[in-house]
């Protein structure tokens, strides 16, 4: 038998979208804050002098080492946002923004460890092509495949 949803009205789909948009460009300032940073300290050498296509083919290539590592740094920064702001108040400021908030079961807020484990798991599901995100259209709780794992539900601010 499944858990029934709790009794607070589910996050339509396009406000979950919209606060991925915003996370994501938040978490995407940070990435590109930390990568100006990183490029500060470390040249390589003269700047390219190539333009368009060229230069980004020239400098992914020159900084080739640091592909793996960075995306590590990029998930590991990624999960430690989703997990702090969901953990602190079950909203992301993408989430607070469109008005939509995470809760448990009871109609909590996430513990830690559940905020982590969603995180990660949202993560991984990211990394595979989104396809536990494409749940939300088809599941009549409107949970993707880490909300149904951590248990959680994403729902209106009430």
């Amino acid at each position: 038998m499944e858990p029934a949803a709790p009794r607070a009205s589910l996050a339509p789909v396009w406000r979950r979208a919209g606060a991925w948009i915003v996370d994501g460009a938040v978490l995407g300032g940070v990435a590109g804050a930390f990568l100006w940073v990183a490029g500060s300290i470390v040249r390589h050498g003269t700047g390219s002098r190539e333009r368009g296509l060229d230069w980004l083919a020239e400098t992914l290539l020159a900084w080739r080492r640091l592909w793996i590592p960075g995306a590590v740094l990029g998930l590991l920064i990624a999960v430690f946002y989703l997990s702090f702001f969901t953990a602190l108040g079950g909203q992301t400021p993408g989430k607070r923004l469109f008005g939509i908030t995470v809760i448990e079961r009871g109609g909590d807020c996430p513990s830690p460890v559940r905020s982590a484990v969603r995180s990660c798991l949202a993560m991984l599901s990211g990394l595979a092509g989104f396809g536990g995100f494409w749940l939300v259209l088809l599941d009549r709780r409107r949970q993707a495949l880490h909300d149904r794992i951590a248990g959680t539900f994403v729902v209106l601010r009430g």
